[in-house]
């Protein structure tokens, strides 16, 4: 499965060999099957004085589509805390954006096999991310009728639009 993922992020534009490796090296996996170790799924950022200092990430293996999206998801996540290390950090409303377009994009081209996924994957998303999600479906439909494309390049720009809303 982690060729399929970073086939993806190649795929898609959002590939670093030192993101991934930064993720990677600062990555505790736990089994998503086990109820008590899931909920700690997520990349926390450790801040000193305003200053982002470090990422804590907590992922499930990869074993099937389902644990390829949720990488995907805090990968996306790290690529962006990434290019803030050492710097003033601020939490912001639209730091889900990426991660959650990005985790669509996936679903979307795994939707035949992840079939059984679909319902649970879009009532979590509507639990935990409305706001977001429905800004990254107006995103995601937005850029394939203007671009024909989902591509990092116009991507950038029509977040910085919608973000504006």
């Amino acid at each position: 499965m982690e060729e399929k993922f970073i086939k993806f992020l190649k795929d898609n534009n959002i590939y670093d060999e030192k993101v991934l490796e930064f993720f990677k090296n600062n990555s505790t996996y736990v089994d998503f099957k086990d109820d008590d170790t899931k909920y700690f799924i997520g990349c926390y950022p450790k801040v000193e004085n305003g200053i982002l200092k470090g990422v804590n990430i907590c992922v499930p293996d990869m074993e099937d589509e389902v644990t390829v999206t949720i990488n995907i998801h805090e990968y996306v996540h790290t690529l962006e805390l990434y290019k803030k290390l050492n710097k003033e950090y601020k939490e912001t409303s639209y730091e889900e954006v990426l991660p959650v377009f990005y985790e669509l994009i996936f679903f979307k081209e795994n939707v035949k096999t992840m079939a059984d996924y679909s319902k649970f994957y879009e009532e979590h998303l509507m639990k935990y991310y409305e706001k977001e999600y429905l800004m990254v479906i107006e995103l995601y439909n937005d850029l394939i009728k203007e671009y024909g494309d989902t591509s990092i390049e116009h991507l950038e720009k029509r977040v910085k639009r919608l973000i504006k809303k």
